[in-house]
């Protein structure tokens, strides 16, 4: 059912207006639905945008140039857990040798190296 309103007016939230001098001769709650039907405006749906998800890009670089938390970071990545309280040389040496495969991670998290 259309809205109806004092004629010449024209709705507004606020409710009807004059469209010349923009009183408010009627005091009236009117939705933006009920506005835009009386404007004959229809909703035309848009398709959400679409994101792409890209892996961030590899880091080149070495060990060395690293933080010590870029190389926490990193050896979360390869499975394993690293000390920071260590200095930068033995959690690069620690990283190397998981990295490498020399060490596995037992189920009490405790490091073993291969024979």
């Amino acid at each position: 059912m259309p809205i109806r309103g004092p004629k010449g007016a024209v709705p507004t939230t606020r409710g009807w207006e004059d469209p010349r001098t923009g009183e408010l001769l009627k005091s009236q709650r009117i939705s933006q639905g009920d506005i835009d039907a009386f404007h004959g405006v229809t909703e035309q749906v848009k398709p959400a945008p679409t994101q792409m998800l890209n892996e961030a890009p590899p880091s080149n670089k070495s060990f060395d140039d690293m933080t010590k938390l870029e190389l926490e970071s990193t050896g979360r990545q390869h499975g394993i857990e690293l000390d920071r309280r260590k200095s930068k040389n033995d959690l690069i040496e620690e990283l190397e040798e998981a990295i490498d495969g020399d060490v596995v991670l037992n189920e009490d998290e405790s490091y073993l190296t291969k024979l």
